[in-house]
């Protein structure tokens, strides 16, 4: 039994640098997304300012100019693609969908994410928890304080991973659906422009 418990410490021991390691790749990557995504709430806004209000009135002219004059990202790439394909409602929904699977992959790298940083993050804390325990018994303050800031500073940073995802979960959420919404609109005033095409062919033919 000792030597079960003696591997299980070891083998848990050993897991602190990947732990730490892990825990501070996590937070580089967030700051990095963090500052990415300022980027595109900045794009975001300047596209609710310039297009949204057009396209709930029916003109999409003013997307096309503001596709055209800005270097193609991501999101308007979906945009672009539903334009030009706008006599072809199969074309259309396809990119429609494509649009939403990128979302639900966007979303849940940061959801995962999320959830993942807290759990490193008492991974750290409980890891060095022993050590300390350890110290303590044997009247080492010195050591049991060492692994006591190990412990406080692995979740703290965890939490904040955790915290800087759910924020970019909520924040790009309703950045997306609202793109999404759009997309769907520029898809049926398509489908009722080719709609009204055919009927006014229809009526033509039965002139004649």
């Amino acid at each position: 039994m000792d030597f079960l418990i003696k591997v299980l410490y070891v083998i848990s021991s050993g897991l602190m640098v990947p732990v730490v390691l892990c825990l501070i790749l996590l937070l580089i990557y967030m700051f990095i997304a963090l500052g990415y995504h300022y980027a595109q709430r900045k794009e975001f806004i300047d596209y609710s300012k310039y297009v949204s209000v057009d396209l709930s009135q029916g003109k999409v002219d003013s997307l096309v100019n503001y596709i055209s004059s800005r270097r193609s990202s991501a999101i308007l790439f979906y945009f672009a693609q539903v334009i030009e394909e706008k006599d072809s409602h199969a074309l259309r929904e396809y990119y429609l969908n494509s649009f939403e699977l990128y979302v639900n992959q966007r979303l849940s790298i940061f959801k995962n994410i999320a959830k993942l940083g807290p759990v490193v993050g008492l991974m750290g804390t409980l890891i060095p928890m022993g050590p300390a325990l350890s110290g303590l018994a044997q009247g080492d303050i010195a050591t049991m304080a060492q692994n006591m800031q190990i412990a406080f500073s692995t979740t703290v940073i965890g939490l904040l991973i955790g915290y800087i995802g759910f924020y970019l979960v909520q924040s790009k959420s309703k950045m997306y659906f609202h793109y999404l919404r759009d997309l769907e609109l520029i898809d049926g005033l398509y489908t009722e422009k080719i709609a009204s095409m055919k009927t006014l062919f229809n009526e033509n033919l039965i002139l004649k």
